[in-house]
């Protein structure tokens, strides 16, 4: 489901949504908490539960384009400083530039997948008609060589010519609009 679906899915209270939003962040929000400093799984899964509990209660606030791993990840930066707070604990200065900084490329590499998917998608689209048909069923489909070669009536040749192709295209097309990886 397209992030964009998701979000807004999920803000029509689509428990389904919610559920797929909760197992592709869960583990991540987690270990983003442990790396913070909270070394007791218990606490950390009580804040990671209950970001989960407010994106569920806020969710008709939120946007298409809203980068929900960015929501959740701020959110649990604001419950463990509150934590904290209460712990009498203080959080310095570098601690909070190194959140400010995580967060900034959370944000970044979200929307950076996101054009990325978007022209590999179109990349794939403008293939000449047997490239991407072969390359979809290679990696969409999950077919062998073999197997596709079978299906379409060519020989494996041809399919490895024609993913060829297909990869060189798109690497050229990625290099061609400054889509290079971040890497």
């Amino acid at each position: 489901m397209a992030k964009v679906e998701l979000v807004d899915k999920l803000r029509d209270g689509d428990h389904d949504a919610f559920k797929q939003v909760f197992q592709e962040h869960y583990e991540a929000l987690c270990s983003f908490l442990l790396t913070m400093g909270l070394f007791d799984r218990a606490i950390v899964e009580d804040i990671a539960q209950g970001c989960f509990i407010t994106l569920w209660e806020k969710r008709s606030s939120l946007r298409g384009g809203s980068s929900l791993r960015a929501f959740l990840f701020t959110m649990g930066y604001r419950r463990f400083l509150n934590r904290i707070k209460k712990e009498k604990r203080h959080v310095s200065a570098l601690e909070e530039l190194k959140y400010v900084s995580m967060i900034k490329n959370i944000a970044e590499d979200d929307e950076f997948r996101s054009k990325r998917h978007f022209q590999l998608w179109k990349l794939i689209d403008e293939l000449p008609e047997r490239c991407k048909q072969v390359l979809l069923l290679h990696k969409v489909q999950g077919l062998s060589y073999v197997e596709i070669a079978n299906e379409l009536g060519i020989s494996i040749k041809t399919v490895e010519s024609q993913m060829r192709i297909a990869y060189i295209k798109i690497r050229a097309g990625f290099q061609g609009d400054g889509m290079e990886s971040k890497e």
